[in-house]
């Protein structure tokens, strides 16, 4: 379980220090009740440092039933495509979602989101396999409709660090 925001890196991913961090920021485009879906853009440096790559991303997260006030990351996937056809996937083996702000009266609630990748990829590394971090803030835009509280909208922003 994630509960520092730190993450245990394995001896041969940390031995090669190559690392790339990519600043996120989308929007939830699917809710059920254990799955949420989001897409976006954002832009980060390659593993090297000499290149900045601007992305398009998306990750489906599984999680407990309930996330208020917290909850798990129970699965799901996050998928990171760069402008230079590189191409980064990972899967979620835990994490978790807490409430930092409750929105009272139905106003804006916030989250943070955490979560471990394992099995991460990438198209520049074939063969080879490493492990990441989500980490972002989810806003859920909220209003009264028809007597009760409904979001009506999601958006999040964060980064997505993979070590591989």
């Amino acid at each position: 379980m994630l509960t520092s925001g730190a993450l245990m890196l394995p001896s041969r991913a940390a031995a090669a220090g190559l690392y790339e961090t990519y600043a996120i920021h989308g929007y939830e485009v699917w809710y059920a009740p254990t799955v949420g879906t989001f897409v976006g853009t954002g832009a980060g440096r390659d593993g090297f440092g000499s290149s900045f790559e601007l992305n398009a991303w998306h990750a489906s997260i599984e999680h407990d039933e309930l996330l208020i006030p917290s909850g798990r990351v129970t699965g799901g996937k996050a998928s990171l495509y760069r402008l230079d056809g590189v191409r980064i996937e990972g899967y979620f083996s835990e994490g978790l979602a807490t409430q930092t702000y409750p929105g009272p009266e139905c106003s804006t609630e916030y989250h943070t989101v955490t979560g471990t990748l394992r099995d991460v990829t990438s198209s520049a590394r074939p063969g080879e396999v490493g492990v990441g971090q989500f980490s972002a803030t989810l806003v859920h835009y909220r209003a009264h409709v028809f007597g009760a509280c409904y979001a009506y909208s999601a958006s999040v922003s964060g980064t997505i660090t993979v070590w591989i």
